[in-house]
This record gives C-alpha cells, structure tokens and sequence, in this order.
C-alpha cells in the first residue's frame, strides 16, 4: 500500500534474515519476473541503497547516473524495470 500511495513504480519490503547475512523481501509492487528474483535475498554487505539504509539506519535517495555510478548493481534493474531513482528508507520499531 505505501509503494501504491507514493505512485511508485516499483516497491519493496524487506526485513532482515534470521542469520542476519540477508535481507529478505517480504512484499513488491512491480518488479520484473527477474527482478524478484534477483533481490528476494539481498545480502547485507551488497552496495545497495536497501542495505545502505540497512546498515546505516539513514535514508539513501539516488537518481539517474549517480545511482548506478554508486551502486553498479543497479544498473541492470534500471534498463529491465524502468527505473530512474531509489528511496530506501529504514523502518525501525521499538
């Protein structure tokens, strides 16, 4: 629903694995076939704005260039599903 109520394109959910190495998607919005699969499991040390904002617990905007230029894994997504900017946003319950 959030991804809905932002008029994102794409939209994904993912929460930390039980072994801590991953995380793990638990709800998308858009994705290519490929794409999901791709990043149902996101190992946390990849440069990735979803980890980034894992590990950091900091919002991670990038658009364009600058996003594949940082992180290089996007590239493929980008072409495949259209993108053209990522927001992560960590979400931190107490």
């Amino acid at each position: 629903e959030a991804g809905a109520a932002l008029d994102a394109v794409v939209a994904g959910l993912w929460l930390p694995a039980a072994d801590g190495a991953a995380l793990e998607r638990v709800e998308a919005l858009a994705l290519s076939p490929e794409s999901s699969r791709r990043w149902s499991r996101i190992p946390v040390d990849l440069p990735a704005p979803v980890t980034e904002a894992f590990r950091t617990g900091a919002l991670v905007a990038v658009a364009g260039e600058e996003a594949t230029a940082r992180f290089p894994v996007l590239a493929d997504v980008f072409a495949r599903d259209g993108l053209r900017a990522v927001v992560a946003l960590p979400l931190v319950v107490d």
